[in-house]
This record gives C-alpha cells, structure tokens and sequence, in this order.
C-alpha cells in the first residue's frame, strides 16, 4: 500500500499536489482513524467504510494526525457538542493535507500542516469555522478560546490554497501562512473571511464567536491571491499580507459583502504592507455594498492598482476627491506610518487601470509627541492614469505611548512581602536601551504566602521613567511575580548494616520561618533505605510526609534523603594480662628452639598460688606430659611470659 509520504515523492511541487492527488486512487491513501492521536481533551476517532467521524466530548480537543488527506469521496466528520467546540488538529507528517472530500463540523475546525493545506477542486467543507495554516501552534487559550500560531520551520512550496468550496455561514474561515490564495468559492454570510499571509497571528473569538486577528510580518515574502470568489454578506472581508519583505495582494476575483435584503453592508480590508515595491492590486470586483466600506492599507513604497473592473463600494462622497488618512499607531522606533485610501471614494467604473504609489509616507519623528498630540506626516502619492483625482497635501496621525512590564524575581517563602521587579525582556526596544531608565520603589507582593497557583500580584509606591525615550513608553500599573513553596531539610541517620531498609529520620526545624512554628505540622513516616548493603558512599532514603496546617502550603519536602550504612565490626577475642608477683623463683619455659629451654627462677611455692589464681588449662594429652621429663610440663597450659608478666597461653616447665 502507498502512503502519502510516498505521494509527496512523486508531488514535490506543492502546487500540483492537489491535481497529482487526483491521480491516485483514493484506496491507496484513504483517511484512517489509526493515523490520529488524542493529546489533550476527550474524543474517540473511527473509521467505517469512507467516513471517519470524530466524537468530541469536550469543549475543546487537539488531534495530531501522522496523515490527514480526505480523499474523493471520503468523510471526515466532527461531532462536537455544540457551535463553540473547538478540534484543533496538528498534522506531524511531512506531507501536505490534500482535501478532496467533505469535512463537517458544527462548531470550529482548526487545520496546521507546516508541508500545505490544500483543499481540491469538488471538496466540501462545510463548518460552523474554519481555520487552515501552514504556521505552527504557539498556544490556545481555553478559556478565551484564543488561538496563537507562529511560523515554524520553513517549507519550501509550503502553501495554504482553496481550490473546492468553504461554507460557514455566521461564522469564520481564517486561510494563514506566507502563501495564501484561493480560487474556489469561499462563503461566510453575516461571518468573516481572512485571507492571512505573516509569520504570527492571534485569532481571538468575540461574544459571537466571530474571530478577529492580529497579524506580524512575515521575515519571507508574503503574498494573498484571490481568483475565486470570495463572499461575506453584512460581514468582513480581509485580505491582508504584512512582510519585512515585500507583501503582495492580488484580487482578480470577486469580493463581495454587500447586505442582502435589508441587511447591513460589509466592510472589505485590502492591506500589503512592507518593503518597497509591496502592492494592493484589483482587477476584480470589490463590493461591500452602497453603505459598506472598502479601503486599502499601504505603506511607504507601496502601490495600489486597480483596473477597469473595479466596481465602487458606494457613491464618493465628495466627487474627484480620494479620501487618504494615515492611521495611529503604538510606538514601535520607527516613523513609519499605514495610509488608508478610502476606495469608496474612487470613480465607480475607470476606462483604464489606476496606480497610486505612496512615494513618501512617513511620520516627522518617530517619538510620541508631548500631550500626545498628533504628529505629522510627509506624505507624496503619485497618481497615474486617465482619472483625476485630487490628493490631501499633508496627513497628521497619533503614536501612542508603548506599554511596558513589570515582573517581579521569583523568590522562596521567607514570611515577608518585599519584592525585586525587573522588566519584561522585550518590552523595550533595542533601539531605546540606552536611553531609558526606569526605576521603582517600595515593590512588595500583596501577600506572604505562597499562592495556589503560584503567581502573586504586586504593587509599588514609586516609579520614574526617565531619558529621551520616555515619553515614549508608559508603564502598566499591574505586575505579578511567583512564591515558591521553602523546601525543608530532612536528615537520616548512619546505621550499622543489619539486613533490613528500615531508616530512621528527622526534621530539621530551625528552616521553619518561626511565626509558623504553630501552623505547621509535619509528620515523616515509611522511611526506607534504597539498598540494605554497606556502602561506602551515602545511600538514598525515601520517605513519606504530611504537612497540615495553616501554613503548610509555605513548605515543601522532597521525600528523599540519604545516610551511610556501614559493616558490623567483628570485635577481637580478648585478652587477661597477668603479672608474676614478686619472690617466685623456678622455672619457665617461653619456648623450646632446638629442643632447648629458656629458663627463669621461682619459687614454687609462689608459684602455687598464681596458678591458683589463673583459669584452668585447656584439656592436654597425658602422654605428651609424661614425655616432657620429670617434672610436671603441660603444652595446653595457658600461662606465658611477656615483659616480666603473664599472660595466656604459654608453654610451663617447673623443674
């Protein structure tokens, strides 16, 4: 059997991949519950015959799939509790997502392939929102439901592209990456449809569950196209494409969200910004009807063109004037500045295409003003074409003050509030590093102790911001930082090997910040040694704890330990020195070398008395004492001399 690793063999081109896909039977890469994993969240993935159904049982679950291709009359359906349900599926594969079938949903489906996520010709998706992108899962928010994407590890071809039809009808379809087009039918009536090309992107749910976005740009170029058509009644449209690079939007298709009935008109965004040469190009139709809105964003370098098919959004109002703004911003080092042109003000039908190139658009400073007062704007546009159409001469807009952080250090419960906060790395920019100081006084935690979560908030008396950047950055009156639990000590005692792992063990108290000494209570328990063997080295103790108390939440234990076990001493056998009173004369043999005897004078009667006084010799053998001579010899006698003494056992001779 082929797998679809092997299909991307034969596709390398991730624009063919679709059409390749066509030509490959639909058994040899059919979708298989086998290929998808649970991570977080509850649901059960199946496979009967064509359809694979997943059966959500929570609000929010994320499905990683080794291969996610719906192929031509093939299934994948989401049963999920209701319109807010959120499956976010991670493709970990190195193929694209090739959809040719249907995909269901009630509720929200979330598509991340890094290699593509194309949608074929005849493919059906049909969600309560949809949401396809090449970028990476940062994070989701589940309490918010707001989902952050950021560019991974580049693909080359990598491309999120609508060839079938998308319906979510109220509610959203988000198409996300550096390459966006569409040239099939995407329709969300009274909902929202962006087309998204940048590198990181927060998409963030309102009452409604419509989603918005906040879009960065891209390192790489980043281009949206739209051949097909693109519909929206009462709702918005965007096709937005923001790059370090050059951003690049092209609509020959049709754009549409004028009201239907009595409904409210729509609002379309047209945004390329970037490097010189970015562009806004339309030679389709763009209607957001007669009291809808229609603009274009770009920036210095950037060009808008349109062409003979473009039809207004609704009459000008005032005729040959094309309404032009620069829009405010947050500080961000730059003077660089968005100018919206207000397409609604524009001919309804030209005989010819028009260009507006913005050839200088830029703020005066790049500073916020004092008061925060607008700044000016230089601002020359060239217009060419057989419209005339009269431009403002000069534009004025607000740069509002940066908000930056405070974050408290984190520290170990010490029973005291005091506090030390830093900035949040990032918050000010490079550019500004030098030439702002920002200090604060009196930084405490608003509580001691150690929180369940672990952040505590925290307030200051004082702050001063100071140097040429500082009017140019505000700092947020709310700062948190973490009290970690203080971990206490606990020793074991060195014992003698005895066969067991018992240990014993104790709290060293005198870590114990001491106004909780009548909070707290400690009980150790189950303490064991890893290993009842001697060791030279410290062996590990485990034991068990319970902490209880008011303050019991302050503290922590790590339930490991460790103490020496060392070898029983075998003790020597002892010994009972005893000495030769004075005046005994006689004669002891220490030895025998050669048969020769060493011999010492005492008195005999003398003698009788210390051997009265010294244990009885060992049993000895009666021949061997009668071989001795002819005084009385025993060879199991416990008596030796040693330095003018006696001790035992030595070798007696009386003669």
């Amino acid at each position: 059997m082929k797998n679809h690793a092997t299909l991307a063999v034969w596709c390398p081109v991730a624009r063919a991949a679709a059409l390749c896909a066509l030509l490959i039977s639909p058994s040899a890469w059919a979708l298989d519950a086998s290929q998808a994993k649970v991570v977080w969240g509850m649901a059960t993935v199946q496979t009967s015959g064509s359809t694979t159904t997943v059966n959500q049982r929570t609000g929010a679950v994320r499905i990683d799939w080794s291969n996610m291709d719906v192929p031509a009359g093939n299934t994948l359906a989401f049963n999920q509790i209701d319109a807010s349900s959120v499956a976010i599926n991670v493709v970990t594969g190195n193929a694209a997502t090739n959809i040719l079938g249907s995909v269901t949903a009630p509720g929200h489906v979330y598509v991340l392939n890094p290699n593509g996520v194309l949608i074929g010709r005849g493919a059906l998706v049909n969600v309560g929102s949809f949401v396809a992108s090449t970028m990476a899962l940062d994070s989701f928010d589940l309490d918010s439901g707001a989902l952050v994407l950021k560019r991974g590890t580049p693909v080359d071809g990598a491309q999120v592209k609508n060839d079938g039809t998308i319906t979510a009808d109220g509610g959203s379809v988000a198409l996300v990456g550096n390459q966006v087009g569409n040239s099939g039918s995407i329709s969300a009536a009274g909902g929202r449809v962006m087309l998204l090309g940048g590198d990181h992107v927060v998409l963030t749910p309102d009452r409604n569950g419509l989603l918005s976005y906040s879009l960065d740009r891209a390192s790489l170029v980043a281009s949206v196209s739209n051949t097909g058509r693109i519909s929206a009644a009462g709702g918005q449209i965007a096709l937005d494409a923001r790059s370090l690079a050059q951003a690049v939007v092209n609509s020959s298709g049709i754009v549409e969200a004028a009201g239907v009935s009595e409904g409210p008109d729509g609002v379309i965004r047209l945004v390329a910004l970037g490097a010189a040469g970015s562009k806004v190009s339309v030679r389709g139709t763009v209607d957001a009807g007669a009291s809808g809105l229609v603009t274009a964003d770009l920036a210095e370098g950037g060009q808008l063109d349109f062409g003979p098919e473009f039809l207004r959004a609704h009459a000008p109002d005032q005729a040959g004037a094309l309404n032009v703004s620069a829009l405010d911003k947050v500080y961000d080092g730059t003077t660089d500045v968005t100018v919206r042109v207000d397409l609604s003000s524009m001919p309804g039908r030209t005989a010819a295409p028009v260009t507006l190139d913005m050839v200088q658009a830029h703020f005066d400073d790049r500073f916020v003003q004092v008061d925060g007062e607008p700044g000016y704007v230089w601002f020359t546009a060239r217009l060419s074409g057989e419209t005339a159409l009269a431009l403002p001469g000069s534009l004025a807009a607000r740069i509002s003050p940066r908000e930056i952080h405070l974050e408290a250090d984190t520290k170990t419960y010490d029973g005291r509030t005091d506090a030390t906060v830093h900035l949040l790395a990032g918050d000010v920019l490079d550019i500004d590093k030098d030439i702002l100081r920002v200090s604060v006084t009196g930084a405490q935690f608003t509580q001691a102790n150690v929180s369940p979560d672990g952040v505590v908030p925290v307030t200051w008396s004082g702050q001063r911001l100071v140097g040429a950047a500082a009017g140019s950055y505000k700092l947020s009156d709310s700062a948190s930082g973490r009290i970690t639990p203080k971990l206490l000590s606990v020793n074991a005692s060195d014992k003698v090997a005895d066969g067991s792992t018992a240990a014993s063990v104790r709290l060293v108290t005198n870590g114990i910040v001491a106004s909780d000494l009548n909070q707290l209570s400690v009980t150790l328990s189950n303490a064991t040694f890893d290993s009842a063997a001697p060791s030279a080295a410290p062996v590990g103790v485990s034991y068990a704890y319970q902490l209880v108390g008011a303050a019991s939440g302050n503290y922590a234990l790590s339930g490991r330990t460790s103490a020496l076990i060392t070898a029983p001493v075998t003790p020597p056998t002892p010994v009972t020195p005893v000495t030769i009173p004075d005046g005994l004369s006689g004669v002891i043999d220490n030895g025998r070398r050669g048969g020769q005897s060493s011999a010492q004078n005492i008195n005999p009667g003398a003698l009788s008395d210390l051997l009265s006084n010294l244990p009885p010799p060992a049993a000895g053998n009666e021949d061997e004492d009668k071989k001795a001579g002819t005084g009385r010899s025993d060879i199991n006698s416990p008596i030796r001399v040693i330095d003018g003494g006696v001790k035992l056992p030595a070798l007696l001779t009386v003669r």
